[in-house]
């Protein structure tokens, strides 16, 4: 769907494994709804990408772990962003279009940071035999977009639009690429050869290579050759089964001897993840957040039916985790050591609150009604209202995600006072909590100025028992917009129980005399 509107986006191209061979058994595209339906991944170890493509929309990739948490009801939405297009002619050396090159639209290189590069993280576009090519899904900003250009004869050309080739001597605007008049020269690459060995100098098989072109994988024997190198200074990131993965940097200019790379074991990392009360926990995540180097997106596991994981490749020093399952409180910056040591760690179940509402008098259950949380601060409470649930039946079911601050609840119903709950701590995971709701009574008013004419758009709170209605450069404060009562057309006429007032705590005396706290302040006002 459309982010900004909401409205279906019919015709969008929906594929896993991007890019990938075989383009048929992967990809899908949406109905006139906005609509189709999917085969998902296996598991989020090796699960590829979910890549959303519309013709005007900034293309968006998903990771299948970010999927999973919303979609225990078979179905979930993404929202794309406007984007723009653009394209251009790519030459080789001589001047001659070259076709089949594919260029890779990236965010802007992260400077003092080593780069490497996987082609499976990104969206790409293909050269046609004019060598021209034109994407539909550039994000609507370029000025932090990177735009790489791979070939299998040539050396990668890599252009931040409007401030040069990472190597000084080209330049690309960002107006040339929407015009589709931007031309991009590839040039042939240097070869360097090299070694990939163990701490004993024997040969590793089957290290997989990044470097700023395609990977590639050692044989048997642990050779590997770098064909498309660009003149300077590059990177390499190498891992393997078993050995810590390491970053090397070489100049192709000093590099006239085959290379050798030596890997340090890994221990592995090893873990079991459990709930609260001890209980395995399977399909966990377990994903790199931060590491000294470049992080691959195949840089995550779950957990088995016993909840554990084991990484027999993983970084040895300088790295932290996060540990996610939907329904649990995310781990985050966790510091594990890959020292081949099983780690026990614990996921706390997201506060989820169930309860009933009813009438006080004849305690039948309330029909429609809603449910918003909030927190408890030392003098208020803050309400989170663009995530109330709307509820009915008389019975609800709300997930309180987040430690810090008590959570607290307010059930709002037209026709009766709010009720707000207890506090709830974390560690409680499954509450429950019932409302009985007193009916209110309607009050009505009209404000004037100090020339006793009508005043519209006044705010007005209702106030009572102590509680306070705090005022800033005559503008209620900003964590009590929610309790605030807006006059439509300068008259005041609903029920107090059809907007969340301040009031003095729940089933308040509905015949207390009401003071109101005008906005923009008024020298005269009455209601």
């Amino acid at each position: 769907m459309d982010a900004a509107t909401g409205r279906a986006i019919p015709g969008a191209r929906v594929r896993f494994d991007f890019p990938a061979v075989n383009t048929t058994s992967n990809s899908y595209q949406t109905d006139a709804s906005g609509q189709c339906r999917i085969k998902p991944a296996t598991s989020a170890t090796a699960g590829p990408p979910l890549w959303c493509l519309a013709d005007g929309y900034a293309a968006k990739k998903i990771e299948w772990d970010e999927i999973e948490p919303i979609v225990a009801s078979n179905s979930f939405s993404v929202k794309l962003e406007s984007g723009s297009s653009g394209g251009g002619l790519i030459l080789d050396e001589r001047g001659q279009p070259l076709a089949n090159a594919q260029v890779f639209v990236q965010s802007a290189l992260e400077g003092g940071r080593t780069q490497v590069f996987s082609p499976d993280d990104f969206h790409f576009e293909q050269t046609g035999m004019d060598g021209r090519w034109t994407c539909r899904h550039l994000p609507a900003q370029l000025k932090d977009t990177t735009l790489r250009v791979l070939h299998g004869g040539f050396a990668p050309v890599i252009l931040e639009l409007d401030r040069g080739a990472t190597d000084g001597s080209r330049s690309l605007s960002a107006e040339e690429l929407r015009s589709g008049t931007a031309i991009l020269f590839a040039q042939r690459g240097v070869t360097v050869t090299g070694v990939v060995v163990d701490s004993l100098g024997k040969p590793v098989e089957g290290a997989k290579i990044l470097s700023e072109d395609y990977p590639i994988w050692t044989p048997v024997d642990g050779r590997f050759t770098l064909k498309n190198c660009r003149p300077g200074e590059n990177a390499a990131l190498i891992q393997a089964k078993g050995f810590a993965p390491q970053i090397k940097t070489f100049d192709v200019a000093k590099t006239s001897e085959a290379m050798r790379w030596e890997l340090t074991p890994s221990p592995g990392l090893r873990l079991k993840v459990t709930d609260s009360r001890g209980r395995p926990l399977p399909n966990v995540a377990v994903k790199v957040e931060k590491w000294s180097g470049p992080i691959p997106r195949e840089w995550r596991s779950l957990t088995d039916v016993d909840g554990r994981m084991t990484w027999y490749g993983a970084p040895t020093s300088n790295v932290f985790y996060s540990i996610t399952k939907p329904g649990f409180e995310p781990l985050t910056a966790q510091p594990l050591a890959a020292d081949g040591r099983e780690r026990m760690v614990k996921l706390r179940k997201t506060l989820t609150v169930s309860g009933r509402v009813t009438d006080a008098m004849s305690g039948g259950m309330v029909g429609d009604f809603l449910v918003v949380p909030g927190r408890v601060h030392d003098d208020h409470h803050h309400w989170d209202k663009p995530l109330a649930l709307n509820a009915s039946g008389g019975q609800f079911t709300v997930t309180l995600p987040g430690a810090g601050l008590p959570h607290v609840l307010k059930v709002q119903a037209d026709g009766y006072y709010p009720e707000v709950s207890r506090p709830f701590r974390d560690d409680e995971e499954d509450a429950m909590v019932d409302f009985a709701l007193q009916r209110g009574e309607k009050v009505s008013g009209i404000v004037h100025n100090a020339n006793n004419r009508p005043v519209g758009d006044a705010s007005i709170a209702r106030t009572g028992g102590g509680k306070a209605v705090l005022l800033g450069n005559g503008q209620f404060d900003e964590h009590d917009q929610s309790d605030v009562q807006k006059t439509d057309d300068a008259v005041l006429s609903r029920s107090l129980a059809h907007r969340p007032w301040l009031c003095s705590g729940p089933g308040a005396d509905s015949k207390e005399r009401c003071s109101f706290a005008v906005s923009p302040r008024p020298t005269n006002w009455s209601a």
